[in-house]
């Protein structure tokens, strides 16, 4: 059950209105007034009170790290939730399709193929559009991106991309299915790509390559109108915005200071996630503000969300903190502390070990700010 707490270890400005622990939160959801976490258990949340609704046993423990790895993209589509999975133990990877209303499985579709101990751990991404679920097999080679009918999870279509698709969410832009992957680099020579595919056949449309390495892409590219941002990592400290027209690819590149992922855009500034955190204001082409010192910085995982109405961004790292900045300048306003609070992961003590305490992913929803952590957590404040 969601604990409903008052302040505590974190700051004041930011009261911890619930929370979901105990390694249960291996991924989450949110539509309208339902929060929906998988783990050990697939269950349905009140958004603004915590309450547990519903809920039923999954297969497996999929919030637990050492077993296997959730796919980005887990949602509520339509009257379906759909996520993916992938199992160390068994290498096989599953899409998984439950009913919204009564947590009935409706339908599942598995894939084996090997971890070959690349540099990426393997998992299947999901997005839904429309009447269609589209899932990629993270780190496979052969038909690695697949289209499934909403209904049933009849295969519709299924294709290479000919490297493999990376840890990135997949997107739908239009009529066509953005996916970002890699060759398997045995140099430092590092390079990705990103295709366009037709939802309705899967022909690749348009392919534009990416120069540097991603860290901790964890999220979709962000989309704004007709373009697609996103970034790659040129060096320590520095990195590589691109700018591709969603028509036909064409794409531009610009030097940024940072390589974190974008996840926000309003007006002409982007705002990028990572250590520094940074506004760039892609018409003057020249960063609006930096946060901190990256150097002293932990590292950074989350890529950070955005609160428009308050004007405030929120980003966290590995280790304990959520940082609120102000989003006209990059000030730190406050930093909210996650790894003070007790998990009692006693009966999992090698899962409790595997796992930090950090951020891991965030989502403003209604005035509240959901935070995901490595341990498989999720704490959710208010926001003043």
């Amino acid at each position: 059950m969601a604990a409903v707490l008052g302040a505590g270890c974190e700051s004041s400005d930011y009261r911890l209105a619930w929370s979901v622990r105990r390694g249960q939160v291996g991924e989450f959801a949110i539509r309208d007034d339902d929060v929906v976490t998988i783990g050990a258990r697939l269950a349905v949340y009140d958004t603004a009170t915590g309450r547990r609704r519903r809920s039923t046993m999954l297969p497996a423990d999929l919030g637990d790290p050492t077993r296997g790895q959730l796919g980005p993209g887990a949602m509520v589509a339509d009257d379906s939730i759909v996520f993916g999975w992938y199992e160390f133990e068994t290498s096989t990877g599953t899409v998984f399709c439950f009913d919204a209303t009564t947590l009935r499985p409706r339908w599942q579709w598995q894939i084996h193929w090997p971890w070959r101990q690349r540099t990426l751990r393997p998992t299947v991404a999901v997005v839904a559009a429309g009447e269609r679920l589209y899932a990629a097999a993270v780190g496979k080679d052969g038909d690695n991106l697949f289209a499934f009918r909403l209904a049933d999870g009849r295969l519709v279509w299924s294709r290479s991309v000919e490297t493999f698709p990376t840890e990135t969410g997949l997107a739908v832009a239009g009529h066509r299915l953005i996916v970002r992957s890699q060759l398997w680099a045995r140099t430092r020579d590092w390079h990705e790509q990103v295709d366009a595919i037709a939802l309705a056949d899967g022909r690749r449309l348009w392919r534009t390559w990416l120069v540097g390495e991603t860290k901790h892409h964890t999220g979709g590219p962000l989309i704004d109108g007709d373009y697609l941002y996103t970034t790659t990592r040129a060096g320590a400290s520095n990195g590589h915005l691109y700018v591709v027209r969603l028509a036909d690819g064409q794409t531009r590149r610009e030097e940024i200071p940072t390589a974190g992922a974008p996840f926000a855009k309003r007006g002409d500034t982007i705002y990028l996630g990572g250590a520094p955190t940074l506004a760039w204001d892609a018409r003057a082409r020249e960063p609006l503000w930096q946060s901190g010192d990256a150097a002293a910085a932990p590292p950074m995982i989350a890529d950070g969300a955005l609160d428009d109405e308050q004007r405030r961004v929120f980003t966290g790292d590995s280790r304990q903190f959520v940082y609120v900045l102000a989003a006209d300048d990059g000030m730190l306003r406050a930093r909210i502390r996650v790894d003070a609070y007790p998990r009692f992961e006693l009966l999992r003590p090698l899962k409790a070990l595997y796992g930090a305490y950090g951020v891991r992913r965030l989502q403003v929803h209604r005035g509240m700010l959901f935070v995901a952590t490595l341990d498989s957590s999720v704490f959710v404040f208010r926001l003043q």
